[in-house]
């Protein structure tokens, strides 16, 4: 099982369910094994699970939604910020938009920033929830075309 402070700290490359949560563990920190690189993102996926179905997940993500807009206006303040946020992205080529952490400033998102180094089991975690990330954006895509 990974640190409680090592899972807090690493960013989340994210889509709409549990299977397409990803803890990018080996930004967070280094000298990560993949064997805690994998309990961390077991144990985030559990959480995300558990989170919704004891009802808890609204409250999760208001929380999220207070610390990303604390952010934003700090941002625009003029004081730049470094979140995690689902935006319009060229990160992948096969992903339109994807869950990254982002630079915030008097502009909105001034950065982007990449996925980094990955270890080999990250590209394969990252790899396997590609596809559903995929059919996620395009029912977005579609809805928002048909709406």
């Amino acid at each position: 099982m990974c640190s409680t402070s090592a899972c807090r700290s690493s960013p989340l490359v994210r889509g709409p369910t549990g299977d397409s949560v990803w803890a990018a563990a080996t930004m967070a920190y280094t000298g990560t094994s993949t064997c805690s690189v994998h309990s961390c993102w077991r144990q985030l996926c559990s959480y995300f699970t558990r989170a919704a179905l004891q009802g808890s997940a609204t409250l999760s993500m208001a929380y999220a939604a207070a610390l990303f807009g604390d952010a934003c206006l700090r941002g625009l303040n003029g004081a730049t910020a470094t979140e995690c946020t689902y935006v319009d992205s060229n990160v992948d080529p096969n992903l339109p938009f994807l869950a990254t952490k982002v630079k915030l400033g008097t502009e909105g998102v001034e950065t982007i920033h990449g996925l980094g180094s990955l270890s080999d089991y990250e590209k394969e975690v990252y790899s396997s929830m590609t596809p559903e990330l995929q059919a996620s954006i395009e029912k977005g895509i579609k809805f928002v075309k048909e709406n």
